[in-house]
Protein backbone atom coordinates (compact mmCIF):
# COMPACT_ATOMS: atom_id res chain seq x y z
CA UNK A 1 0.00 0.00 0.00
CA UNK A 2 1.04 3.57 -0.54
CA UNK A 3 0.30 4.51 3.07
CA UNK A 4 2.70 1.83 4.33
CA UNK A 5 5.59 3.60 2.65
CA UNK A 6 4.97 7.01 4.14
CA UNK A 7 5.12 6.40 7.88
CA UNK A 8 8.32 6.98 9.78
CA UNK A 9 10.20 4.19 11.50
CA UNK A 10 9.48 3.71 15.19
CA UNK A 11 10.90 1.28 17.69
CA UNK A 12 7.88 -0.94 17.02
CA UNK A 13 8.80 -1.21 13.35
CA UNK A 14 12.23 -2.66 14.08
CA UNK A 15 13.06 -6.34 13.85
CA UNK A 16 13.70 -6.59 17.55
CA UNK A 17 12.13 -9.02 19.96
CA UNK A 18 9.69 -7.40 22.39
CA UNK A 19 11.27 -9.61 25.07
CA UNK A 20 14.64 -7.93 24.46
CA UNK A 21 13.08 -4.48 24.73
CA UNK A 22 11.36 -5.41 27.98
CA UNK A 23 14.59 -6.85 29.36
CA UNK A 24 16.46 -3.66 28.44
CA UNK A 25 13.90 -1.52 30.27
CA UNK A 26 13.81 -3.73 33.35
CA UNK A 27 17.57 -4.14 33.60
CA UNK A 28 18.19 -0.41 33.13
CA UNK A 29 15.73 0.52 35.86
CA UNK A 30 17.17 -2.17 38.14
CA UNK A 31 20.69 -0.87 37.56
CA UNK A 32 19.62 2.71 38.20
CA UNK A 33 17.86 1.74 41.43
CA UNK A 34 20.92 -0.13 42.71
CA UNK A 35 23.43 2.59 41.82
CA UNK A 36 21.59 5.39 43.64
CA UNK A 37 22.06 4.09 47.20
CA UNK A 38 25.46 2.64 46.38
CA UNK A 39 26.92 6.03 45.44
CA UNK A 40 25.48 8.47 47.95
CA UNK A 41 26.26 12.16 47.52
CA UNK A 42 29.63 13.17 48.96
CA UNK A 43 31.83 16.20 48.25
CA UNK A 44 34.21 14.18 46.09
CA UNK A 45 31.32 12.33 44.39
CA UNK A 46 29.05 15.21 43.41
CA UNK A 47 28.96 13.96 39.81
CA UNK A 48 27.71 10.51 40.89
CA UNK A 49 24.09 11.66 40.99
CA UNK A 50 21.96 9.38 38.82
CA UNK A 51 18.53 10.89 38.23
CA UNK A 52 15.49 10.12 36.11
CA UNK A 53 17.15 12.25 33.46
CA UNK A 54 19.89 9.62 33.26
CA UNK A 55 17.28 6.97 32.55
CA UNK A 56 15.66 9.22 29.99
CA UNK A 57 19.00 9.75 28.26
CA UNK A 58 19.60 6.02 27.96
CA UNK A 59 16.17 5.29 26.51
CA UNK A 60 16.31 8.33 24.25
CA UNK A 61 19.67 7.27 22.84
CA UNK A 62 18.41 3.77 22.19
CA UNK A 63 15.37 5.12 20.39
CA UNK A 64 17.24 7.73 18.36
CA UNK A 65 20.30 5.70 17.36
CA UNK A 66 18.95 2.31 16.37
CA UNK A 67 18.73 1.93 12.60
CA UNK A 68 15.68 0.36 10.97
CA UNK A 69 17.79 -2.73 10.33
CA UNK A 70 18.76 -3.16 14.00
CA UNK A 71 18.91 -6.64 15.46
CA UNK A 72 18.61 -7.88 19.03
CA UNK A 73 22.40 -7.87 19.25
CA UNK A 74 22.53 -4.24 18.09
CA UNK A 75 20.11 -3.28 20.86
CA UNK A 76 22.18 -5.03 23.49
CA UNK A 77 25.44 -3.53 22.32
CA UNK A 78 24.00 -0.02 22.21
CA UNK A 79 22.40 -0.52 25.63
CA UNK A 80 25.72 -1.62 27.09
CA UNK A 81 27.47 1.36 25.50
CA UNK A 82 24.89 3.84 26.81
CA UNK A 83 24.98 2.42 30.34
CA UNK A 84 28.75 2.56 30.38
CA UNK A 85 28.72 6.08 28.99
CA UNK A 86 26.07 7.51 31.31
CA UNK A 87 26.82 5.54 34.47
CA UNK A 88 30.35 4.14 34.17
CA UNK A 89 32.15 7.19 32.80
CA UNK A 90 31.23 9.25 35.86
CA UNK A 91 33.00 6.93 38.28
CA UNK A 92 36.36 8.18 39.44
CA UNK A 93 37.97 5.23 41.21
CA UNK A 94 38.79 1.69 40.15
CA UNK A 95 36.77 0.34 43.08
CA UNK A 96 33.69 2.32 42.02
CA UNK A 97 34.03 1.11 38.43
CA UNK A 98 34.42 -2.47 39.65
CA UNK A 99 31.30 -2.19 41.81
CA UNK A 100 29.40 -0.68 38.86
CA UNK A 101 30.51 -3.52 36.56
CA UNK A 102 29.25 -6.03 39.13
CA UNK A 103 25.85 -4.33 39.36
CA UNK A 104 25.59 -4.13 35.56
CA UNK A 105 26.38 -7.83 35.28
CA UNK A 106 23.81 -8.68 37.98
CA UNK A 107 21.08 -6.67 36.24
CA UNK A 108 21.89 -8.19 32.86
CA UNK A 109 21.91 -11.75 34.19
CA UNK A 110 18.63 -11.20 35.97
CA UNK A 111 16.70 -10.11 32.86
CA UNK A 112 18.51 -11.52 29.81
Amino acid sequence: KQSDLTYSTTILDLRISPDILLAVVKSTVELWQRLGPMYLMQPRRRHYTFTMATLSDIFSSLYNHLPATATNQDVLLLWLHECNWLFGKRLATALDRERYAGRLTMAAKKFF
